[in-house]
């Protein structure tokens, strides 16, 4: 997928990749026919908002969860719908991030080919979009939704 990007591209690109212990050997194999010079593979993050930070821009899967901490981490972000997600609920949650503009969204479908690395590229080499998106998403994004949640079952249960 990115061997077709210039190396003057692929020299600027540092991946941290996310894929579970099962799937780590292999990642790590494909990883290494692509020429990007940077890139770790790991089993699991446990401080996802210290990775969120780090990145430029996250690629990633429509999750609810994923979708908050994205939102809540003013994180630019490319997301990848499940297609077999019950009831499609990752492209719902992907679009309402993409709507305020916080996130772009990316069929599986399309993931073949050239299309996500040439955007990859053009998304990270355009500053102001990506301050956009991050701008975008924190907006969106709602910090205090546990506080929130806890005040509205105490109001329904002390009354």
């Amino acid at each position: 997928m990115f061997a077709s990007l210039p190396d003057d591209a692929l020299s600027r690109i540092e991946v941290r990749h996310q894929c579970g212990k099962a799937h780590q050997i292999p990642t790590e194999a494909a990883w290494k026919e692509v020429a990007v010079n940077r890139i770790e593979v790991m089993p699991f993050v446990d401080d996802m908002p210290a990775l969120y930070a780090w990145a430029d821009v996250a690629i990633c899967r429509a999750g609810a969860l994923t979708v908050s901490e994205l939102a809540v981490t003013a994180t630019p972000s490319i997301l990848v719908p499940l297609p077999q997600a019950i009831d499609d609920h990752q492209q719902k949650n992907a679009e309402a991030l993409s709507k305020v503009g916080g996130a772009v969204i990316v069929p599986q479908a399309e993931l073949a080919g050239d299309h996500l690395p040439t955007f990859i590229v053009e998304i990270l080499g355009d500053a102001t979009r990506l301050e956009r998106m991050s701008e975008q998403a924190q907006y969106w994004s709602k910090p205090d939704a546990t506080q929130q949640v806890v005040a509205i079952a105490q109001e329904v249960v002390c009354g």
